[in-house]
């Protein structure tokens, strides 16, 4: 849910990510959502569970994951939480996730609040 649906302004930077990568032989988001048959969103999914979905891919300059955990705490309540792991391969490995890093923060937030958004109304 949270990973199909991104902001005006995600999309605007993804679109730019695609763009400035192509030339470094890097997978765009375009590619990926059309090269995986299990996938959420764009990422392609490599695990899941009830309670855990885990997404990502394996490239030459880094491998990704996106832990998605959902907890039941009880009382109707539901904690989700992501967490982004990131095994950096090469020097662009390392100079791509400097870059991209407080971006991937701004979207994950949007994203985090977008499930809250749509846990509330599933509740009204």
């Amino acid at each position: 849910m949270a990973l199909c649906w991104f902001p005006p302004w995600a999309r605007l930077l993804l679109r730019l990510r695609d763009t400035l990568m192509k030339p470094f032989g890097l997978h765009s988001t375009r590619e990926l959502a059309a090269s995986h048959a299990d996938r959420i969103g764009f990422f392609p999914m490599i695990s899941r569970t009830d309670r855990q979905v885990v997404v990502g891919l394996d490239d030459r300059h880094l491998d990704f994951r996106l832990v998605i955990d959902v907890l039941d705490e009880g009382a109707g309540e539901v904690l989700v939480s992501f967490t982004t792991l990131v095994y950096r391969k090469v020097l662009l490995g390392r100079i791509y996730i400097a870059a991209i890093t407080p971006f991937h923060r701004l979207i994950v937030q949007a994203s985090l609040r977008q499930v809250r958004q749509c846990l509330l109304a599933q509740r009204a």
